[in-house]
């Protein structure tokens, strides 16, 4: 926001000269909790005084209509539309007399100035769209008014942590609230099925050119206090297409507000009329009209309308019936009374092979591995759609190919706006633990990544989880460095030498941890919560000290090499992994990584769920016991947005002659198994760890080349600054941070990626692809580290697999 000049209007909407109003003082006048309730209390009474009730009634009806009211919406909802009706009648509905509630109230109600100031602050909003545009959750968002493009940074807590970007709200922001700071005021509904700002961007545009046309001269100021009822209703129609209300929606709103979008209202077809459950499976079409065929060619199936199919159990009417529904680019399907779901997937697959593809049931298996086994295989079936998706002609672009409209300049921003639109679904599957499709990948394959809504990393390189949090706390710097020297000071240090969570025991780190359990509790945490965190806090210093302690040691994992070793299995015994140092890190920013912990998240409830990562550092920790040895990994996952990375500690225990593929399931010995969290039984999380222990494999192996990272660029004559990969225990010093090279370039890389995404992906690469794999090295060599057999590739030509559909002869 631009500097407010003391000559200039003031922000809280006075009307006065900011000299002469909250810059007298020379900053904004801060008001509390109280002015605002007892501001709010004036508007009330005064509405529902008894002489105002032939105005209340007319304007009830002119923002809801004649048969709806805030309290036929659920329980859910119902404040927040009295609320919002509320706001409008008083900030701008004009009376007969062209004055507002408001103006009535400030003149003729003995309010103090304080009481006075909020009112007229709220006097000068207006009720709007916003996108979101980025969020630091717990702490602030930055907004753009969607009509003009103007952006706002809001502090607030409570919403960063509940919106997505992307995500369409309606609120009322106040450019001062009470502590001087924009502020969004409750109520805020979020338009949660609109397919792009864009559309709802025109709309306000052809709404504002239209009043326009009937007010000339007429400030805009004024267009804003005579939209609310059409923004609301916008809202309520998505509320109802999603069949928010109990029975059938009445279409009392102005025309201009029934917009055709793509709606899910088939999830309760004919659900309530038989008051028996729904059971929904959605499917994402391939070919639209094949399916249509199969359906009409279905027994006991009849069409009862454009898109719409009912199939009977006549032989069972005890059974229900099935509802399917084309609604867009998808097919629903909602069963009566029994699940059906499996059975009508089987009919389709038949009558319609490879037309339309499971993505969504509400049948979930309660077994957890049978859960995660159907989410890869709805997650298969996104990236399948969406490798076709780019060569099929789409309505919304004109008619377009995906890849035709990103060179086409009117078929560009509509494309931009799809992307948006599927970068939000993304976040918000995350946030329900649904099967979830990143799209990341489709802004490079249609080299959008120039676009400013593209997903994008900070430039430079990337702060790991460890130096994040030195970031976010003060004073745990000082504490780290009296850990490292207390430690270093030890009769017995050595390169071995790691301190432990349990081993830290010292005032410094007392004290510390005691300060930010109060400062959680002050802040309205819980004693437990703030005391889980003070855990958490713990094992993020222990990670941090280790890594200080053996002078920062990392590793940057390239993109290509982490595919390459997730694709490697792991057939060795426990005693081969060798650590190259007692504490290093590991570091991936490869979307491919990044979107597996991304669904890993997912399965934890919290703010953390929908975070769109751009870095996963593991700290590993190497330390031999009484009992044996005991590798920890500390995984940060790190979205930098101005919150902890968020920490998983997974501890491995190298029984001597056990394998490798064993360990991973492996656990402290004292440990009752019958205690542990389901969360690290879970196949994403021993996805991650097998990857870690490659790149720990790889990092010593003879196949290993370190490149310093800040050195990768070729040098003057061409070579790169590279050195010999250190031997396992190393007490290499004084610091490192390397880059392992991957073995296959970017464009192989994605050739093999598209391959997997395509039609029978995962049975293409099982028998075309052979996988990584570990040999020991022959007795004779002198070099006795571990050989690493990258995978390859040995079928047909890459090219032809990716360009046309490709059957397997078995």
């Amino acid at each position: 926001m631009s500097r407010i000049g003391r000559n200039d209007p003031c922000s809280c909407g006075s009307g006065k000269k900011s000299k002469r109003c909250c810059g007298a003082s020379g900053n904004p006048q801060r008001l509390t909790a109280l002015d605002r309730d007892v501001a709010w209390a004036a508007v009330k009474a005064y509405i529902y005084d008894a002489n105002f009730d032939d105005r209340l009634l007319a304007a009830h009806e002119k923002f809801f209509g004649r048969s709806r009211g805030p309290d036929e919406f659920p329980e859910e909802h119902e404040h927040g539309v009295r609320q919002l009706f509320h706001a409008w009648l008083a900030f701008d509905y004009r009376l007969e007399n062209g004055q507002r509630v408001v103006d009535d109230v400030l003149a003729n109600t003995g309010l103090s100035s304080s009481a006075r100031s909020y009112l007229q602050r709220l006097a000068s909003s207006s009720l709007k769209v916003y996108e979101v545009v980025s969020t630091f959750p717990g702490q602030s968002m930055v907004l753009r008014e969607l009509l003009h493009g103007q952006t706002l940074t809001i502090p607030d807590p409570l919403w960063s942590a509940e919106l997505h970007r992307f995500e369409l709200v309606l609120a009322r922001i106040l450019p001062m609230g009470l502590d001087g700071e924009p502020e969004l005021t409750e109520p805020v509904f979020v338009l949660e099925e609109v397919d792009s700002a864009d559309e709802v961007q025109a709309a306000l545009q052809q709404h504002l050119l239209s009043w326009q046309t009937l007010q000339p001269g007429a400030p805009e100021a004024e267009f804003w206090t005579s939209i609310g009822p059409f923004l609301f209703g916008r809202w309520a129609r998505l509320f109802a297409d999603r069949g928010g209300f109990d029975d059938d929606f009445d279409d009392d709103f102005d025309d201009d507000f029934d917009d055709d979008f793509d709606d899910f209202a088939g999830e309760t077809l004919f659900a309530e009329d038989l008051k028996k459950p729904a059971h929904v499976t959605k499917y994402l079409l391939l070919a639209p009209e094949v399916v249509a065929q199969a359906l009409d060619g279905l027994p006991d199936c009849i069409n009862m309308g454009p898109q719409l199919w009912q199939r009977m159990w006549p032989e069972q009417e005890d059974k229900g019936f099935d509802a399917l529904a084309i609604m867009g680019e998808l097919l629903v399907h909602s069963s009566i009374g029994e699940d059906r779901g499996e059975e009508v997937d089987r009919l389709l697959q038949s009558s319609a092979p490879n037309a339309c593809l499971r993505v969504w049931t509400s049948t979930q298996p309660s077994d957890p591995e049978a859960r995660m086994g159907l989410h890869d295989e709805l997650q298969a079936n996104y990236a399948l759609y969406y490798h076709h998706w780019l060569e099929r002609a789409n309505e919304a672009l004109g008619g377009l190919t995906p890849r035709a409209a990103a060179v086409s300049t009117r078929g560009r921003p509509k494309l931009v706006g799809l992307l948006k639109k599927l970068e939000l679904d993304y976040l918000q599957a995350l946030s329900n633990q649904a099967p979830a499709f990143d799209p990341t990948h489709l802004w490079t394959e249609l080299q959008l990544e120039d676009e400013a809504e593209a997903p994008r990393r900070r430039p430079g390189s990337l702060p790991l989880g460890a130096e994040t949090m030195l970031e976010l706390l003060p004073g745990l710097s000082r504490v780290v460095k009296e850990l490292v020297i207390r430690a270093r000071s030890r009769a017995d240090f050595g390169p071995a030498t790691v301190v432990l969570p349990e081993d830290q025991h010292q005032p410094k780190l007392r004290r510390f941890l005691e300060k930010q359990v109060d400062a959680a509790r002050r802040s309205g945490r819980s004693f437990d919560h703030a005391v889980d965190d003070a855990i958490l806090l713990n094992e993020h210093i222990s990670a941090i000290v280790n890594w200080e302690l053996h002078h920062r040691k990392t590793f940057w994992v390239d993109p290509a090499l982490a595919w390459e070793l997730e694709h490697t299995t792991l057939q060795l015994e426990a005693d081969l992994l060798q650590p190259p140092f007692a504490s290093f890190v590991l570091a991936f920013d490869d979307r491919h990584t990044l979107g597996l912990a991304e669904r890993l998240l997912s399965q934890e409830p919290g703010s953390h769920q929908s975070r769109k990562l751009q870095l996963m550092s593991v700290h590993v920790t190497h330390s031999v016991q009484e009992a044996g040895r005991l590798l920890r990994l500390h995984f940060s996952f790190d979205a930098h947005d101005q919150q902890w990375p968020y920490l998983v500690v997974r501890d491995i225990w190298l029984e001597p002659g056990a394998k490798l593929d064993e360990i991973l399931d492996s656990q402290v010995p004292d440990l009752d198994p019958s205690t542990r969290d389901p969360f690290f039984a879970s196949r994403l999380l021993r996805r991650l760890v097998r990857l870690v222990v490659n790149a720990i494999l790889y990092a010593t192996s003879a196949a290993a080349e370190l490149v310093d990272k800040d050195k990768c660029l070729p040098a003057a004559g061409g070579k790169r600054h590279r050195r010999r990969a250190p031997t396992p225990n190393s007490s290499e010093s004084p610091g490192g941070v390397f880059h392992l090279p991957g073995h296959i370039s970017i464009s192989q890389l994605r050739q093999l990626q598209a391959v997997e995404r395509g039609r029978d992906g995962a049975s293409l690469l099982h028998r075309f692809l052979v996988r990584g794999h570990w040999r020991r090295p022959n007795p004779k060599y002198r070099d006795q580290r571990l050989r690493w057999i990258e995978p390859y590739w040995k079928g047909p030509e890459l090219a032809t697999i990716i360009e046309r559909a490709y059957k397997l002869v078995r």
